[in-house]
């Protein structure tokens, strides 16, 4: 089995959590060695997409080429063009509609655009996320007004306590009501977007484009919205921090991502491209 492709989540996989945006020199060292010797990369993240270039600049996908998954799926973009490929909108008055929906619950409400997110306030989990990706926030009452790009994804954020509280209350109203899925980020942000979004959807999309196979993709992460892409890749891994939901499908287990376990998975890859006994 030769790998052409390596599909990688970021967060808690190719570096700790709210790490910011850039890998350590060792990591993006090992990934530059495999995409020189042909092979794809393809960074797979909940990230909004403006937080996943500088990590795809830092391993040169924006010259050697590769493709950025971003917001679990919503959006797909080739790293050397910054073409859009694909992407599952929201529709812009449906966003309105939450955003109002979410401040009747004291609840931060916030919408993706291209370079930013628009937000209703700026509370905690906000804050994190605009210092691990380097996300601007832009803070208003009138979202309609920067509302110019497509919605790929909006998020809710509060204290831990307040989310915990407000998730089963939100996921029920608005997977109910909308086309809409919910799902935890972290434990200070909801994520609302498409329900058909997934990971392993958008790489659908590119196998369908004829860009990858999954029969010569290697696939590597950490969390539930990672398992399927592990599980259909030819070579599916998962870090010990990973989700139990990984593990159970994974072909390999490598340190965690505090070991910079990931490394591990990169050098199986090349020595297996190379045919070194393993």
């Amino acid at each position: 089995m030769k790998i052409k492709t390596v599909v990688s989540d970021i967060d808690a996989t190719l570096l700790p959590p709210d790490s910011g945006i850039r890998l350590k020199d060792e990591v993006a060292s090992i990934i530059y060695e495999l995409e020189q010797s042909g092979v794809m990369m393809i960074l797979a993240s909940a990230r909004a997409y403006a937080g996943v270039v500088p990590i795809a600049e830092q391993l040169h996908m924006d010259t050697l080429g590769g493709y950025i998954i971003a917001e679990n799926g919503a959006s797909v973009y080739d790293a050397k063009s910054n073409a859009l490929l694909y992407a599952r909108e929201m529709d812009r008055s449906d966003v309105l509609s939450l955003w109002k929906l979410c401040k009747s619950y004291d609840a931060d409400f916030a919408f993706s655009q291209t370079d930013c997110m628009i937000a209703s306030d700026f509370s905690k989990g906000f804050v994190l996320d605009h210092k691990n990706c380097d996300l601007d926030y832009i803070v208003s009452d009138h979202p309609q007004r920067y509302m110019k790009d497509a919605v790929m994804k909006c998020s809710v954020s509060k204290n831990e306590d307040k989310i915990a509280e407000l998730y089963p209350i939100l996921k029920a109203h608005i997977e109910q009501q909308y086309p809409y899925a919910v799902t935890y980020s972290t434990a200070n942000i909801l994520d609302i977007s498409a329900k058909d979004c997934s990971k392993a959807n958008a790489l659908q999309q590119l196998v369908e484009m004829n860009l990858m196979k999954w029969e010569e993709t290697a696939a590597i992460g950490d969390g539930c919205s990672d398992a399927e892409m592990i599980q259909r890749a030819a070579l599916g891994a998962t870090l010990t921090n990973g989700k139990p939901e990984c593990k159970k499908i994974a072909d390999m287990i490598v340190e965690s991502c505090y070991e910079d376990g990931c490394i591990s998975f990169f050098k199986h890859i090349i020595k297996l491209n190379s045919g070194s006994n393993l």
